[in-house]
């Protein structure tokens, strides 16, 4: 089984930020991997699992280098407030590309769903749908990994 790294910092690092989007703490920070954005991480339980926001995205990136497709990258992250410490996440600062463009998914799905709501819209299947309506695609000249 793999480990992966947690990146800690004190929270006097952190250059919290009200104004990005999401209902959770978020701030730009200095690591050892360049500038990157550290997201609090969320729990969503029920009665059959829980599950953290962090683990989600570390997840996804996971699987997004597997399949060599492009994503933004995470990693485990944890802010130090003296003796407690927050879990999260880091994206890693990355510029755009050539003509590359961007979907924040939350703006895709209020943009293709004429009642969107939060938090009950916001699903995988939703965002299948709303991608597949502005026909995004794979990148150009893109190989699938062989199996």
């Amino acid at each position: 089984m793999e480990s992966y790294t947690i990146y800690q910092f004190d929270l006097d690092r952190v250059r919290w930020n009200e104004e990005l989007d999401g209902i959770l703490p978020k701030g730009w920070t200095e690591t050892e991997l360049g500038r990157a954005l550290f997201k609090q991480a969320s729990t969503s339980e029920s009665k059959f699992t829980a599950n953290r926001s962090d683990w989600s995205e570390k997840v996804v990136w996971e699987l997004t280098k597997l399949l060599k497709l492009p994503a933004a990258r995470y990693e485990l992250a944890a802010v130090i407030d003296g003796d407690k410490e927050i879990p999260g996440s880091i994206s890693i600062d990355c510029s755009l590309v050539g003509d590359e463009k961007r979907y924040p998914i939350e703006e895709l799905l209020v943009s293709t769903m004429p009642k969107y709501d939060f938090p009950e819209d916001y699903t995988i299947g939703n965002t299948i749908k709303a991608l597949a309506k502005i026909d995004v695609r794979l990148p150009p000249n893109y190989e699938r990994p062989l199996s």
